[in-house]
């Protein structure tokens, strides 16, 4: 997926260090950008901001708006990674409700949209626990979003897709 140099869609879940799944991907990717919401409280936001500075990674905001999705849009056009969390939709942002363990879990709809526009794949990649003190990074198979499979909602198999990788990964924890 990396090959075809469309940037990529990182998606992973809350399950493991998203930091440290992030340090690992500093080390293979030159350009990385992290779309988050900022936290209500200002200390944790500025710790976190130092951290990822750090790492050499790119803070993208959602509330900044339309100006910020452009320069993520760019930034896979320049081949390019955008990070996402997909398992949990904030406060503003839409989402689409997709089956999840026979229930229904409310995935952002934004990494897709992103992915859609950029013609960038989405990788779920997951930075597990194994024991104390050691994660275990996990890259699945690309997924490819089309509008040839119709609207971005809880029936589009890139969806269906990813939140059957999500479920896979909680089930094994």
């Amino acid at each position: 997926a990396r090959r075809s140099r469309r940037g990529a869609v990182i998606v992973s879940a809350h399950l493991g260090s998203f930091e440290l799944g992030t340090a690992a991907l500093v080390e293979h990717e030159e350009h990385v950008h992290i779309v988050f919401r900022r936290d209500i409280f200002p200390r944790f936001d500025r710790l976190r901001s130092k951290l990822r500075d750090r790492l050499g990674v790119v803070e993208a905001p959602v509330d900044e708006g339309w100006n910020m999705w452009a320069r993520l849009r760019d930034a896979l056009a320049n081949d390019e990674v955008v990070i996402f969390q997909g398992d949990r939709v904030m406060p503003g942002q839409k989402g689409v409700a997709v089956p999840f363990f026979g229930k229904r879990l409310l995935m952002p709809a934004g990494p897709f949209k992103l992915a859609l526009a950029a013609g960038a794949p989405i990788i779920p990649v997951f930075s597990l626990r194994t024991t104390v003190g050691r994660l275990r990074i996990v890259v699945e198979e690309p997924i490819m979003v089309s509008r040839d499979d119709g609207p971005l909602d809880a029936r589009h198999p890139a969806m269906l897709r990813l939140a059957g990788v999500i479920e896979k990964h909680v089930r094994a924890q």
